[in-house]
C-alpha cells in the first residue's frame, strides 16, 4: 500500500503498445540514482546516539557500560574490530553500521539488559 492508504501501480507502456504492469511495492529507479544509494547504504557509520536507538534507546551509561567499554577489545578499530573511539572529549564515535548491526544481532542474547548502573550513580 502507498502512504495514505491507496494502492499505487505502475504501468510502462511501450510502442507497439505492451503493458508491464510493476508489482505492488517495486518502483523503477535510474540506474545513477541506484548506484547513489547503494554507495550510501555501502559505507553506512553510526554515531554513538545511533548505536543507543539500535539497542531501544537504553541509557547512555548502559550502552558504555555494557557495550562499548565491555567488549571494546573486541571493537576497537586498535585491535581489528570496527568502532572508532573517541580520542579526546569531542571527538565523535564513529562506526561501521553493517558491522556494528551483525555483532549486535550476534550478541543480542549475551548483553545484560537489566544491568544496573556501577558505581550507583
Amino acid at each position: 500500500m502507498a502512504k495514505g492508504g491507496l494502492a499505487m501501480t505502475q504501468v510502462i507502456k511501450i510502442q507497439p503498445e505492451i503493458t508491464v504492469t510493476l508489482p505492488e511495492g517495486k518502483v523503477l529507479i535510474d540506474e545513477d540514482e541506484y548506484n547513489r544509494l547503494k554507495e550510501d547504504e555501502l559505507f553506512k557509520q553510526w554515531g554513538f546516539d545511533d548505536l543507543r536507538a539500535a539497542v531501544l534507546n537504553k541509557a547512555s551509561w548502559w550502552v558504555t557500560q555494557e557495550i562499548t567499554s565491555k567488549y571494546r577489545d573486541e571493537l576497537s578499530i586498535e585491535n581489528g574490530g570496527f568502532v572508532r573511539y573517541p580520542s579526546t572529549n569531542g571527538v565523535p564515535w564513529r562506526m561501521d553500521a553493517h558491522k556494528m548491526s551483525d555483532w549486535l544481532k550476534e550478541n543480542w542474547d549475551k548483553l545484560d539488559w537489566e544491568a544496573k548502573r556501577l558505581g550507583g550513580k
